[in-house]
């Protein structure tokens, strides 16, 4: 169970005492957790980043979105940080976000799950919605040019969960340098195939499309 600590504490890891100083969040187990919270030693953070490592958080990719997660996810959560601006990678695993995409609180741990082994998990558009149906003809135009086949579904860029490397870097100054031209989907799209950066598809019903 992750704590943060309100005094210093000596923890064995691997054979070996760790001192971590007052003020460290740890995940320790949960008979120790509970002695120290009773002694009031340490508090309980429940977030919806579970065991991850610290450095995971939400980028809410408007003022509009950043009240929607709030009020989607403070109800339960009032650790994880959650910031505000286009997407950037603000933390070695972030999940950008768009508030209008009503991802449950739940599932937000195992996107960022996801990303021990992938650089993106992104959540399908649709199963039926292909790139052929979606912006206009002539963005349409430039996207046949890049993926030269456009009966492919496309991903819900509302909700896209990425780690940090270079690969998605380079990826993230792609989709910005390309959604200014047209429909977000296929922006994406064209970022995806230039810079191929492992991705898993998620379902659909991730933001609560059927």
């Amino acid at each position: 169970m992750w704590v943060q600590l309100r005094s210093a504490k000596y923890v064995e890891r691997n054979g070996r005492m760790h001192k971590y100083a007052a003020g460290s969040r740890i995940n320790v187990g949960r008979m120790d957790a509970m002695t120290w919270v009773a002694a009031g030693e340490a508090v309980l953070l429940e977030t919806v980043t579970g065991d991850l490592p610290i450095n995971a958080g939400i980028v809410a990719t408007s003022d509009a979105a950043a009240s929607a997660i709030q009020g989607i996810v403070r109800g339960v959560d009032k650790e994880t940080r959650i910031l505000t601006g286009p997407p950037q990678l603000a933390f070695e695993r972030t999940l950008l976000w768009d508030g209008s995409a009503r991802l449950r609180p739940d599932m937000i741990n195992v996107g960022f799950s996801l990303l021990g082994k992938w650089q993106l998990a992104v959540p399908l558009w649709s199963y039926t919605e292909l790139a052929c149906h979606i912006g206009s003809e002539e963005d349409r135009a430039a996207t046949k040019a890049v993926i030269r086949d456009l009966r492919v579904p496309v991903y819900d860029t509302r909700v896209v969960f990425v780690r940090r490397c270079s690969d998605t870097q380079a990826f993230i100054r792609e989709w910005l340098k390309e959604r200014t031209r047209g429909d977000d989907k296929l922006a994406f799209h064209r970022a995806l195939y230039r810079c191929k950066p492992v991705l898993c598809a998620l379902p659909v019903s991730w933001t609560g499309k059927r």
